[in-house]
């Protein structure tokens, strides 16, 4: 029972910063893409 307590407790804090830092690095990458779109973009045009 303490084991799988303990488990828990210490489970939970790893996986939600994994879905943390999954996420950021997906903000991230996002980011990127919709920054060298912008900087394509503006290359073509001028």
């Amino acid at each position: 029972m303490l084991s799988t307590v303990s488990s828990w407790f210490l489970g939970v804090p790893i996986a939600y910063g994994l879905m943390v830092i999954s996420s950021s690095i997906h903000l991230v990458n996002e980011y990127a893409d919709y920054e060298f779109d912008a900087q394509t973009r503006i290359t073509e045009y001028s």
